[in-house]
C-alpha cells in the first residue's frame, strides 16, 4: 500500500492543523509465462510422425522420439496432449466427397418448421460430438425470430432440447422486428453461445441440456451489444469469452466492429474501449464478414472497403490483445488487396500451422478469390479459381494443409484445394460438388467434425433448414489389452512417453521402451487434455518424447489417415 500523507501548518498562530490522509493501492498482475517448443516434433517426418504404408493387418510404432520442450519462466508447467476426435475416432481420412449416409436421411438433415421460411446461418460442434445449428425462422407476426438447434452425432434431434431438438426466442415481436443467431459457438463447459442481430444486438448463452437461456449469464443470459451492430461472426476463446464481429451502421458510414465479452456475459473493459473496437475511415465504408481468433489471442478482420476506389475491394486488418490496431500487420495495422474494377470482398479466413493466413472470399463475378498473407500481411499469393462454382463463404484448413471452402452462387458448392490453391481432384475426382441440398448456404455453416466429417448447412430451395454430412473413414483410440500392438482384428493408434528431460517429471508411465507389442506404457489421445509431463518452476527447457502407434485392420479401407494431436503448456501446473 502506498499512502501519501501531508501536514500543513496553520498561518494562523503556528500550530499545526489536522489535514486529511488517504490511501493508494498501485496494483499489477503478472502472467505465468510458458514456452512451448514442437520443432522436433514436425508433421509428417517418417518414423516420427509419419507411419509411411501399413499394411491391412498390421501393427507399426515410429522409432524416433517427437521431443517437445516446454516449461515456465516464472512458474510449475504442465505439458498436455488432446485430440478433439470426441468419438472415440483417433485417425480419419479427408472426406473425398461421398456422403455419410449414417447421417440423417441419406446424409443430409432437413428441418421445415412451421410460420414460413427458416435459414441456418452458423453451425458449431460441442465436445460430446453433438452438433448445433443457429439461425431464424417466422414468427406468429411475420417477423424472424432467433432460432437453435441440437442435433447428435447422427443426425437426431437431442433429447430434452427444446421441442423435437429445436428451440425459438421471439426477442422482438413483430412483423418488422428480425432477430437472427447469425454465428454460434461452444464454451469450453459445453454451453452454446449466439451472435444475434436484430434491433438489439446481443450475445446470447443457452443451457446446453435443455436450450434455455443460461441465467448465469449476464443476469438473463444475454448482455446487449451497441445498437446498429450485425454480428455475423462468432468465436470463443480457450478462457470462454467470446469475440463477435461484423459491421455497425450506427453513424455516418460503417465501421467494422467487434465485440468482446467475458465469460459470465460482461463486456471486456480490457479490451478497446467498454469492450469494443472499431476499424474506421473518414467518408469512406469498410464492412467486414471474416473473422480470425490467433492463437496468441490477436484478431484479425477480413472484408471489404471503398478506401482505394468507387467500387468495393477487400482488406485485411488485425487487432492487438487490447483492442488496438496491430502496428506489426500492413501499414498501421491494416491492408487493402484490392483487384481494381471487380467489387471484391473477403468473406473468411484461417490460421495455418506457419502463422500464414489462408483468406478466401468472393472475385466480384463467379468464381473464388483464394489468397495467403504471411504473419505480417504481406501477400504471398492471390488466385481466382473460375473452374469450380463460387465457395468463398467459409474456409477451414485440414491437417496435411489441404483446405475447404464453401458457399454458393447459383449453387451451392463445396471444393478441396492443394495448400497452393490447386483443385484436389481425389475430392469427388474434380475437386468440388455441387449441392441441391442445401441450395443455400452463409457465411458460417461449413465446419470440420473432430472426427474428419464435413458438415455443409444452409437452406433449401422451398425454405427449410437442410445440412449435408460427408463422411470419413476412421481408426478407432488405442485401447489397452494384453495383446497392444500384436495384430489383431481392430484397427486403433495412440501415444505413448518414451522419454523425459532437462528437470521434466513424468506423469504418463515412462521409459518403457514403448514397445510394439505386449507393453505398457500405451495411452488413447482423450478430447480433453490429459497431462503428460510436468516442469518445476522456472524451467523453460523441460523435453518430453512421445512415441505413436498404430495397427490397421485387415479391412481398413485405403486412404491417407490423418490425427491431428494438440499439444498445450499450461502453467500453473495442472496434475
Amino acid at each position: 500500500m502506498c499512502a501519501v500523507a501531508a501536514a500543513v501548518a496553520s498561518a494562523m498562530g503556528g500550530s499545526a492543523a489536522h489535514g486529511a490522509t488517504s490511501a493508494v493501492v498501485v496494483s499489477m498482475d503478472v502472467p505465468s509465462a510458458t514456452t512451448l517448443d514442437t520443432s522436433l516434433c514436425a508433421t509428417g517426418v517418417p518414423g516420427k510422425t509419419s507411419f509411411g504404408v501399413v499394411q491391412p493387418g498390421q501393427s507399426v510404432v515410429t522409432g524416433t522420439d517427437c521431443t517437445v520442450r516446454f516449461g515456465s519462466s516464472n512458474d510449475t508447467s504442465s505439458l498436455r496432449l488432446s485430440q478433439g476426435d470426441a468419438q472415440g475416432r483417433a485417425m480419419w481420412t479427408p472426406p473425398t466427397g461421398v456422403l455419410d449416409t449414417t447421417f440423417a436421411t441419406s446424409g443430409v438433415l432437413t428441418v421445415d418448421l412451421p410460420n414460413g421460411i427458416e435459414h441456418v446461418w452458423g453451425a458449431a460442434e460441442a465436445f460430446d460430438g453433438s452438433l448445433y445449428f443457429g439461425g431464424s425462422s417466422k414468427n406468429v407476426d411475420g417477423g424472424d425470430q432467433v432460432t437453435v438447434g441440437k442435433f447428435t452425432a447422427t443426425g437426431s434431434p437431442a433429447p430434452g432440447f427444446g421441442t423435437g431438438g429445436i428451440v425459438t426466442y421471439n426477442l422482438d415481436a413483430g412483423a418488422s422486428a428480425n432477430d437472427f443467431a447469425w454465428d454460434l459457438g461452444v464454451q469450453p463447459d459445453g454451453k452454446p453461445v449466439l451472435s444475434v442481430a436484430g434491433p438489439v444486438p446481443r450475445a446470447m448463452r443457452l443451457v446446453a441440456a435443455t436450450g434455455a437461456p443460461d441465467p448465469s449469464f449476464g443476469g438473463t443470459g444475454s448482455v446487449a451489444l451497441p445498437s446498429g451492430l450485425v454480428g455475423k461472426k462468432l468465436e470463443v476463446g480457450a478462457d470462454g469469452s467470446i469475440v463477435i464481429s461484423g459491421t455497425s451502421y450506427a453513424g455516418p458510414n460503417q465501421r467494422c466492429a467487434i465485440a468482446k465479452v467475458t465469460s459470465s456475459g460482461i463486456m471486456d473493459s480490457t479490451f478497446g474501449a467498454a469492450g469494443m473496437a472499431y476499424l474506421a475511415f473518414a467518408g469512406k465504408n469498410v464492412s467486414c464478414d471474416g473473422l480470425l481468433v490467433q492463437p496468441d489471442g490477436m484478431i484479425v478482420l477480413a472484408g471489404r472497403t471503398n478506401l482505394l476506389a468507387a467500387d468495393d475491394g477487400s482488406i485485411l486488418a488485425r487487432f492487438r490483445l487490447d483492442g488496438s490496431l496491430d502496428p506489426a500487420f500492413g501499414t498501421g495495422g491494416y491492408r487493402t488487396a484490392d483487384r481494381p474494377g471487380t467489387g471484391d470482398e473477403y468473406q473468411d479466413l484461417a490460421i495455418d500451422v506457419d502463422g500464414s493466413l489462408l483468406v478466401v472470399g468472393l472475385p466480384g463475378a463467379p468464381g473464388t478469390r483464394l489468397s495467403r498473407f504471411d504473419a505480417t500481411g504481406t501477400l504471398l499469393w492471390d488466385r481466382v479459381d473460375g473452374t469450380a462454382p463460387q465457395t468463398g463463404r467459409d474456409v477451414v484448413i485440414l491437417p496435411d494443409g489441404r483446405f475447404m471452402t464453401a458457399g454458393n452462387y447459383t449453387t451451392s458448392a463445396v471444393a478441396r484445394y492443394s495448400s497452393s490453391g490447386v483443385l484436389d481432384p481425389t475430392f469427388n475426382t474434380t475437386g468440388w460438388r455441387s449441392l441441391t441440398a442445401p441450395s443455400e448456404m452463409h457465411e458460417n455453416g461449413a465446419i470440420l467434425l473432430h472426427d474428419g466429417r464435413y458438415l455443409a448447412a444452409g437452406s433449401s430451395a422451398t425454405g427449410a433448414w437442410q445440412a449435408a454430412m460427408f463422411s470419413a473413414v476412421t481408426i478407432p483410440d488405442f485401447t489397452g489389452g494384453s495383446s497392444d500392438w500384436s495384430v489383431g482384428a481392430n484397427g486403433m493408434f495412440g501415444a505413448c512417453l518414451a522419454t523425459v528431460g532437462g528437470s521434466a517429471s513424468a506423469s504418463w508411465t515412462s521409459g518403457t521402451g514403448c514397445p510394439a507389442a505386449n507393453g505398457a506404457g500405451w495411452h488413447d489421445v482423450e478430447a480433453a487434455p490429459e497431462t503428460v509431463a510436468t516442469a518445476p518452476t522456472n524451467i523453460t527447457t523441460a523435453t518430453a518424447g512421445l512415441r505413436f502407434g498404430l495397427r490397421v485392420s485387415t479391412t481398413q479401407a485405403a486412404g491417407t489417415y490423418l490425427a491431428p494431436v494438440a499439444l498445450t503448456v499450461v502453467a500453473p501446473l495442472v496434475p
